[in-house]
């Protein structure tokens, strides 16, 4: 007997434009943009890592805690302080709901809270200091949790080079900086905000903070309406400064 041929099944072939497809990332579906209505040039899109760097008293802090009174398209529903002092009354006193704790929070802690929109504080830490395992959760809290388990960053520091690692300031995308004596620290600025030499930053820092409580604002974000700005509300116009070459 003749057996019978089975049909070979064509296989089905999908009909592509020859650009990328825009795929639906479920981990990101909470982020948002500068398309939203913002009230507030403190009111940074969700999740954002911001970097503060300024000496002691210069207002760093402050700074931190008026993002957060700002965040206006959605308010931080969980705020973790990371400090050396557990117990200290500077973050509960305006922030009665936050959680202050002296350990940063594991990948684990933030997967129990995928769908909470949450705010990171290291609040002068040493992160150079830290164990083995204290950097590599500091590694996965900015290279993964911040923009896959909704998780914005401040981090507060007083040295660029001696408390913070590389991997916080390749990832920051807005700096505050403040006038420092240690200008070692514009070596690396100068380059992450696209000037050409640090001696253009030190102009800058010299025109616009004459005060300790001066600083600048350098916003990286995607979409941002101004990229330099004086105090966080005041923008700098970097064609008249002539300081950024188009």
């Amino acid at each position: 007997m003749n057996k019978k041929k089975e049909k070979i099944k064509k296989p089905v072939v999908m009909i592509l434009p020859d650009k990328l497809v825009i795929l639906e990332n479920k981990d990101k579906t909470y982020h948002e943009s500068y398309n939203d209505y913002r009230s507030s040039f403190l009111d940074y899109p969700h999740p954002f890592r911001l970097l503060n760097i300024s000496s002691m008293g210069g207002g760093k802090s402050m700074v931190s805690a008026n993002i957060i009174l700002h965040q206006q398209v959605k308010a931080f529903e969980e705020i973790i302080i990371c400090t050396c002092d557990s117990e200290t009354r500077e973050w509960k006193y305006n922030f009665p709901d936050c959680i202050v704790q002296s350990n940063i929070p594991s990948i684990e802690e933030m997967k129990t809270k995928r769908d909470v929109k949450k705010l990171l504080v290291l609040d002068d830490i040493n992160l150079m200091a830290l164990s083995k395992q204290g950097k590599a959760i500091l590694d996965k809290i900015y290279t993964y949790a911040s923009s896959h388990l909704n998780l914005s960053i401040i981090c507060n520091i007083q040295s660029l080079y001696e408390q913070c690692p590389m991997i916080v300031r390749r990832n920051t995308d807005i700096f505050n900086i403040w006038k420092t004596q240690d200008r070692t620290q514009y070596d690396f600025l100068y380059r992450k905000i696209g000037l050409d030499t640090k001696e253009q930053l030190q102009e800058l820092l010299k025109r616009y903070c004459v005060d300790r409580f001066d600083y600048i604002t350098i916003n990286l974000k995607h979409g941002a309406p101004f990229k330099l700005m004086y105090k966080s509300f005041q923008p700098i116009d970097e064609t008249t400064l002539n300081l950024i070459e188009e």
